[in-house]
């Protein structure tokens, strides 16, 4: 018996290509195929072989049933690019891509399991903020989140699980994370399509900048000018991206928490003590002229060569890290708390079909919802 081939819809390739960012000599190595194939196939839909079909599917990350609609899905829309010129003229990994589209989808669903009334009261923090800014905004949204600095101070919440619920509890910002190179971005906030907000972050870099870019992201909602970004600090640093950078900083590190440190070792206690990053406590005592020029370079070199010792016994350490974690931890870490308790009730009451849940949390659904939690 010969290969089944099939006929489909030509541009529905092309679509799955590049809402992955995939160029054609990326395909053909993947799929061993040479690119004139491809080409071929996203000229004409004629004759693909079913199981060349499926190899696509799965690095497209798409349904088989998807190339064959005769209108093509609309192309997700990207929140708006701020890093710099060298990193964004590399355009955006198939992993990047990836976090994208599933930030999109999970709003999404969201969106459509819930009144559109619950959503506009779910960010009047928003306005409510804004409308605070004689006070400023930072203190405005640590009243919010109801964080004194005395509370920030406390060893259980200088972590990144105390953070993201409290934005996802109190603010009703979803945040996600993926694992995404970690020179690509840190980071991206997602309101293009309006409520509900969402925050995606890096998995693979520091969970102390993780932390500092939820409050960057923060700063892009407030501002209605949500991105991907690098929260960087150099001098070719956008206005936006300043005021982002600042707004987190000055959140995290309030202006009477800060002192000139008189050595290495108290600028490493004084970060410490906040729950944020060396090289962030540096930069917000430098703003603040407390630490001189020739320090801060002696400083920031230091924590750059601490920095990349760090990175490596890393790698190592997960090069020979030999553990099973189970999915469904996977899963959560992942999505959140928020978003995978919501998909959870949402099926418990019958509101999403099986496959969906499988499709948005990538489990299967033995053990999982109606029965009580």
């Amino acid at each position: 018996m010969g290969a089944i081939t099939v006929n489909v819809n030509p541009k529905t390739l092309i679509w799955a290509r590049e809402e992955l960012g995939f160029h054609l000599d990326d395909v053909a190595s993947k799929i061993k195929k040479d690119i004139d194939t491809i080409q071929d196939w996203e000229a004409h839909g004629k004759n693909l072989r079913y199981t060349d079909l499926v190899k696509l599917s799965k690095l497209y990350k798409r349904q088989v049933p998807v190339f064959f609609l005769n209108n093509t899905p609309a192309k997700t829309a990207k929140p708006k690019d701020f890093r710099n010129l060298s990193v964004k003229s590399r355009g955006l990994s198939p992993d990047a891509m990836l976090a994208i589209r599933r930030t999109k989808r999970y709003l999404d669903l969201y969106r459509e399991h819930t009144p559109a009334n619950q959503l506009t009261e779910q960010y009047k923090w928003v306005q409510t903020i804004k409308e605070h800014r004689h006070n400023g905004l930072e203190q405005a949204l640590r009243d919010l989140l109801d964080v004194p600095i005395s509370e920030q101070k406390k060893a259980k919440n200088k972590t990144l699980k105390f953070w993201r619920n409290r934005i996802e509890e109190r603010l009703g910002v979803f945040v996600f994370q993926f694992p995404v190179d970690s020179h690509e971005f840190d980071g991206f906030s997602y309101i293009t399509d309006g409520a509900p907000f969402g925050i995606t972050l890096n998995s693979r870099v520091a969970e102390k900048r993780k932390i500092f870019t939820i409050f960057h992201e923060i700063g892009h909602i407030i501002e209605g000018t949500a991105g991907i970004c690098i929260t960087s600090t150099s001098q070719q640093t956008r206005q936006i991206e300043a005021r982002c950078n600042k707004f987190a900083a000055t959140f995290l590190m309030p202006r009477e928490e800060v002192a000139t440190p008189s050595s290495f070792e108290e600028l490493q206690q004084h970060a410490d003590e906040l729950g944020v990053s060396k090289e962030a406590y540096l930069i917000r005592a430098y703003d603040l002229k407390l630490v001189k020029d020739g320090d801060f370079n002696k400083y920031m070199t230091t924590i750059q060569q601490m920095n990349k010792k760090i990175a490596e016994e890393q790698r190592q350490k997960n090069k020979d890290k030999d553990g099973f974690v189970p999915r469904d931890v996977v899963s959560k870490s992942y999505r959140g708390d928020k978003f995978f308790d919501f998909v959870l009730e949402a099926y418990d009451a019958n509101r999403i079909s099986p496959a969906v849940v499988r499709d948005v949390l990538d489990l299967k659904l033995v053990g999982l919802g109606r029965f009580d939690r």
